[in-house]
């Protein structure tokens, strides 16, 4: 065969064995004389003293370790090893074990050397010959002669050399000499300018016109030709007989039809027909209001601008909210400006995050700040308790602050500096009390959750339970008498949505899952209370696998009880998600199918506050989603109720926003919005709806621009567009009515930075719960009016915060056309439905 293969490896001559020796053991031997495996010498001579004490020293790792027996029994002093780089023998190497082998490879090795070098000579005979055989078959070409100057190869060395003789006089020599000091500018001469005719130079100005465009090329073109042909076009009506006629009336496609358009017909003819004959309308042309017709009417306008140099600069703001019972404060989230990615090269690096809550009388300075461990993407006033915040952490983790004793150490200090500068005006050293109020340090979470019985993905959205309700260990609703808020809800891309209680360090307020906490801990650690949820669950998808990533959320409205007279709490809520989704969930659907077989409608809480014993929270196998809807191409980032229309809902992605009627809750494949926005070209960042006025929606978008739909005037585009800030807008809120928020009335705000509801209510934490507390938040007591007179604000201006990308807060006041409804708007947009 011409090759050997693997398969077929020849044994090894008599006294040799076949060795393998590594590239980096060859460098270490001088075996290699390049750098390919197959570069190495033809053999090498070693030592037999030097390779045993080598096998010795290094043991199984020197390669003649193998054989250390038999080299040990060699004669003579040299051992030999011969380069077998086809590997014929099975190794790279060979190693010599005899004597006989020793000379046997030897003289092979001198015979491989002389056939080399006879090789190498009939070689080099061979390219003699060859150049030989060139010279004798180069030609003779017969060019002419030219002459050419002549050069001489030795003119420098034959000419005469120069002699150089220089003499001195005699009485100059050994003479003295001074030397002194010279400057720099006295070793130069000065040459003056001037003008030299021979290098002028003579320059002509040239116009050239340059235009990159491409070249003119005539082109014509027609259009296919047909002639002109007359004709003309007879039509009939249809003619049925009295039987035929009959039939098509008498038919179910015509009884359904008229079935289906005869409410509605009749509708539209009650409306046009309807009016109120008592209504004076000379008495109402004082309330009709022309929309968007000024624009100096139409300017929104920018009252107050915040940020923090240091802790908030260069931040994105994505949570705000408002001051419940006091004008002129508000809270913000400020966290870090970077992507995912950027934030997996932080997670060694421990940085705090703050919440700064900002009021109208200090622009510079926040008032207050709450300290977190992680970035906070969402928080909550508590309705009742505005001293308390709830919020939600990029981690997962929620956080309680209760900073009461921050606004007793503020107004403290302004009942101290009131009544320093009292004394100080009169007496004569009034510069000697002259000093602000110190700083009050960045207050710290009052709970924090367990990290195990947080979410794993972050906090998406945060709200307090309305007062009067509340869910118990099992998921139940709780009528209550009591005025305070003590609950609140938090959902996160993990699709678990958790009920979280502050009295949780009772025992008759811990949730199911405090036995599973509790069991881990260390049994001689001492006995701690973890802040976890009360009752969770987890909302997957319908028809495949995984659960749900939660984006925003906002409560069903509450029904009124046309029995009792109150109100029936509802444990259904929607929910936007990051596939865009809109989504109908139950937290206890079992329980309202029990409450609907028994005929009590809903699932109120007469119907399930004596049902706390029956089943566990969060069971498998229950579908607590009701239907789920595919709403947007891209996550949504904004879900908000109508504060008008309980069953209108606000859906909004990144590239438009949509308007959901929920009245009749359909199929999932039957369900759609209502209405639909064009596509915008830029990314749109949140959404609220208007307070005030039904048919108004305010969009906020990443280049900064505001944008105003008004139904009432248009909806193919924006009625107006205003630009706040260069940067992205990322959360908007709308200031709640101060008069129907220090009232526990459990109202529902009209907007929110991720686009969800606000619902109000009452709330406290340990032994402050139930008592009145002052803020000293407000730069005035509270009088009922909210420090108005101090800030400057009228509780009247309906006013927006708006934050942006860079970490700037910004209050706008909405014009009066915007704020005020028309008469009649509320009918007007009830009827679009």
């Amino acid at each position: 065969m011409a090759a050997t293969t693997t398969a077929e490896k020849l044994p090894p001559p008599d006294g040799t064995r076949a060795m393998m020796i590594s590239m980096r053991e060859m460098d270490a031997m001088g075996l290699k004389t390049g750098s390919g495996l197959r570069e190495t010498v033809a053999s090498r001579t070693f030592s037999k003293a030097q390779v045993l004490q080598e096998i010795a020293q290094v043991g199984f790792m020197c390669p003649f370790h193998e054989y250390r027996a038999d080299i040990a029994k060699l004669q003579g002093d040299d051992l030999l090893i011969v380069a077998d780089p086809h590997e014929t023998y099975g190794e790279n190497w060979l190693v010599c074990l005899t004597r006989k082998a020793f000379e046997t490879q030897s003289e092979l090795l001198a015979q491989r050397e002389r056939e080399r070098l006879e090789e190498l000579a009939a070689q080099a005979k061979a390219a003699s010959g060859a150049d030989a055989d060139d010279l004798a078959s180069i030609g003779y070409e017969d060019r002419p002669m030219l002459a050419r100057a002549w050069l001489s190869t030795s003119a420098k060395e034959t000419c005469d050399e120069i002699k150089l003789s220089l003499t001195k006089m005699s009485d100059e020599f050994n003479a003295e000499c001074k030397f002194s000091d010279r400057d720099a500018d006295q070793c130069f001469v000065e040459w003056r300018q001037h003008k030299d005719p021979n290098y002028e130079l003579t320059r002509l100005e040239q116009d050239v016109g340059l235009q990159g465009i491409p070249e003119l090329v005539d082109g014509s073109t027609q259009t296919s030709w047909f002639r002109s042909v007359n004709s003309a076009l007879q039509y009939e009506p249809i003619v049925m007989d009295t039987a035929t006629r009959q039939d098509e009336m008498d038919a179910e496609k015509m009884q359904a039809f008229l079935q289906r358009t005869l409410p509605l017909v009749e509708q539209a003819l009650q409306q046009n027909e309807t009016l109120d004959i008592f209504l004076d309308p000379f008495a109402m042309l004082n309330e009709e209001d022309p929309m968007l017709s000024s624009k100096n009417e139409n300017a929104i306008k920018e009252l107050r601008s915040f940020t923090d140099l240091v802790y908030s600069k260069n931040k994105t703001l994505p949570a705000v909210d408002w001051h419940p019972k006091k004008n002129g404060v508000v809270a913000v989230a400020a966290a870090a400006n970077v992507n995912f990615a950027r934030r997996l090269d932080l997670l060694d690096k421990i940085d705090s995050s703050f919440i700064l809550i900002w009021n109208f009388v200090d622009l510079i300075h926040p008032q207050l700040m709450l300290e977190a461990p992680q970035d906070v993407l969402t928080l909550r006033f508590n309705p009742s308790q505005p001293h308390i915040i709830a919020g939600g952490l990029y981690n997962g983790q929620v956080l309680v602050w209760d900073f009461v004793k921050a606004e007793h150490l503020i107004s403290k200090g302004k009942s101290k500096h009131a009544s320093a500068t009292k004394r100080s005006s009169s007496s004569s050293s009034a510069r000697q009390h002259d000093e602000p109020p110190k700083p009050i340090p960045p207050v710290k979470p009052t709970f924090v959750s367990y990290i195990d019985a947080s979410h794993r993905r972050p906090v998406g959205d945060l709200l307090w339970l309305p007062a009067g309700m509340e869910v118990n260990n099992r998921g139940h609703l709780v009528q209550t008498t009591d005025a305070t808020v003590n609950q609140f809800v938090t959902i996160a891309g993990d699709g678990q949505v958790s009920f979280w209680d502050l009295r949780f360090k009772d025992p008759k307020y811990r949730g199911i899952t405090r036995a599973k906490v509790d069991k881990n801990a260390a049994k001689d650690a001492p006995p701690e209370v973890h802040f976890i949820p009360i009752y969770s669950i987890v909302l997957t998808k319908v028809e495949s696998p995984g659960e749900l990533g939660l984006k925003c959320f906002c409560f069903e409205k509450q029904k009124e009880d046309s029995v009792g007279g109150g109100q029936i709490f509802s444990s259904r809520f929607y929910c936007g998600t990051e596939e865009g989704e809109f989504v109908y969930a139950d937290w206890r659907p079992h329980a309202a199918t029990k409450l609907a077989s028994s005929g009590d409608a809903g699932s109120g809480p007469r119907g399930s506050a004596h049902r706390d014993g029956e089943d566990g929270g969060g069971e498998d196998g229950v579908e607590y989603v009701q239907w789920i809807c595919r709403d947007h191409f891209r996550p949504a980032v904004g879900l908000c109720a109508s504060p008008f229309f309980p069953t209108i809902f606000l859906t909004a992605s990144e590239a438009n926003f949509h308007l959901w009627n929920v009245s009749q809750h359909k199929a999932s494949d039957a369900n759609g919005p209502i209405f639909m926005s064009p596509l915008s070209l830029v990314t749109i960042t949140c959404v609220a709806f208007s307070p005030t006025r039904a048919g108004v929606i305010y969009v906020g978008k990443s280049d900064g621009m505001l944008e105003v739909w008004d139904f009432m005037d248009q909806s193919h585009r924006a009625s107006l567009s205003v630009g706040v800030t260069a940067c992205a807008l990322t959360s908007i809120e709308f200031r709640p009515l101060v008069s129907s928020a220090s009232s526990n009335s459990g109202g529902a705000s009209a907007s929110s930075s991720t686009g969800s509801s606000a619902v109000s209510g009452t709330g406290a934490v340990g032994a402050d719960a139930g008592k009145p507390h002052q803020s000293a938040l407000s730069s005035s007591p509270a009088n009922g009016a909210g420090g108005a007179g101090s800030t400057g604000l009228n509780v009247k201006q309906q006013l927006v915060a708006i934050g942006d990308q860079i970490g700037n807060l910004h209050i706008l006041e909405i014009p009066r056309t915007l704020a005020r409804a028309s008469s009649g708007e509320r009918q007007a947009m009830e009827a679009k439905q």
